[in-house]
């Protein structure tokens, strides 16, 4: 009786630990104690992150180093920051800035068949690469 006891406290335990949501939090430049850092640590963060969860910029510059590339309609879309099928908030902190100037030719944000909340961010030098992709 107490094995089952202890089974079924060890799954509602589970399943409320699955039901809250989580705080990342991205660094301009690792070491500053960040779950993840720079330009492609925004989307590790994504990619970890879960339905409900917040991730969060820290003040500085974000470059765009790489993209994921999206497929819409007859074009592929190249994404900084790819949010796809998840439910997010994508907050920057005040100076919180995505840049697109120095890295290859991108879209600063996509968001496919999802539901996201994106504040505080400043986005800067983002272009595209040929006329289609505008």
């Amino acid at each position: 009786m107490r094995t089952m006891i202890a089974i079924a406290l060890a799954l509602m335990l589970e399943a409320a630990a699955a039901g809250e949501s989580r705080r990342w939090t991205v660094c301009p430049e690792p070491g500053a104690g960040c779950d993840f850092a720079g330009g492609p640590g925004i989307q590790a963060a994504v990619d970890r992150a879960a339905d409900g969860d917040e991730i969060v910029l820290r003040a500085g510059r974000y470059a765009a180093e790489s993209y994921r590339e999206v497929p819409y309609r007859d074009v592929i879309v190249h994404g900084f920051i790819v949010i796809d099928g998840k439910d997010l908030a994508l907050a920057g902190e005040p100076g919180a800035v995505l840049d697109g100037a120095t890295g290859p030719p991108t879209t600063a944000i996509i968001v496919r068949a999802a539901k996201a909340a994106v504040s505080g961010l400043t986005l800067t030098g983002f272009r595209f690469d040929v006329q289609e992709d505008d």
